[in-house]
């Protein structure tokens, strides 16, 4: 059964009152899987070229799966070793940009499950959409990547309604078990935070044992991740990119890293700065 729950007064959030979801059938999994989540800054000015990215990104985090957005695809296509599920095109005409789920030593394929709300109550699905990760022909996780599109003077809380929508469909397709939602959803923790609890879900950076000293954070923010304005010009200290994941993984997180401090060099790259961490199973 499901209601609905005010968390915010700009939101309304499905929850699960009470339920026993499905979980996912696995068999023998591979002991980990790492995940991090980045904003490429590919739609507007970008900063290095597509190849430039993906080998910096890949090198820097480690990932097994990467959450890329506002991301394209360019001539050169998807690197050698990664498979990659995205929308072409991306949100269409100029805007040829959206999410990208890549994934390497794993398999990754789009899921496909049925929808409780009309159309227009659900996210762009070039920016927000889920994937099945496969290990050994068994489903063993899900990923749930998203983008809090600024559209139309909208916020990110407007989109963050959408973007749930989705979520609560993945979780009555696939459980609670073993659910990843990842990417830049243009929050602060402030707003993020309540609802993630709302949803049944855990926050990987507020498992860090330790936080960098920020300079008049907004919003609550303990890592710094997006900076605004021009590269060598200073910028506000803003946490918007995130990894949140099921309740099962308690215990299970490992080598939590995000923000510039983690990531020196990502300024250099994009206006964001990435968050990864691995999951063991």
């Amino acid at each position: 059964m499901w209601g609905k729950t005010k968390t915010d007064s700009r939101i309304s959030v499905l929850i699960p009152e009470v339920a026993q979801p499905p979980t996912i059938v696995r068999i023998q999994p591979m002991a980990a899987v790492r995940i991090a989540t980045w904003n490429t800054k590919q739609g507007v000015a970008p900063r290095q070229k597509a190849p430039v990215l993906w080998d910096w990104i890949s090198r820097e985090t480690d990932a097994d799966i990467l959450v890329l957005t506002e991301a394209r695809v360019t001539a050169e296509g998807i690197p050698d070793g990664w498979q990659a599920i995205y929308t072409p095109g991306g949100l269409g005409g100029r805007r040829n940009y959206g999410t990208i789920i890549a994934a390497r030593n794993v398999k990754i394929q789009r899921a496909e499950f049925p929808r409780s709300q009309k159309p227009s109550e659900y996210p762009n699905p070039a920016t927000t959409f889920a994937v099945e990760v496969f290990v050994d022909d068994e489903i063993e996780l899900v990923v749930l990547g998203a983008y809090g599109l600024l559209d139309d003077g909208e916020n990110g809380m407007n989109e963050l309604g959408l973007i749930v929508a989705e979520y609560v469909d993945v979780i009555e397709e696939y459980g609670l078990e073993r659910v990843v939602l990842a990417g830049d959803f243009n929050l602060w923790p402030q707003h993020m935070l309540p609802i993630i609890d709302k949803m049944e879900l855990k926050d990987v950076t507020s498992q860090r044992k330790s936080f960098p000293k920020l300079r008049e954070p907004r919003g609550g923010s303990r890592i710094w991740t997006h900076k605004n304005g021009a590269k060598d010009t200073d910028g506000a200290r803003q946490e918007l990119d995130f990894i949140f994941v099921s309740k099962h993984f308690d215990g299970k997180l490992k080598d939590i890293r995000g923000g510039v401090d983690d990531f020196p060099d990502a300024w250099d790259m994009s206006d964001h700065a990435p968050v990864a961490v691995t999951l063991e199973f």
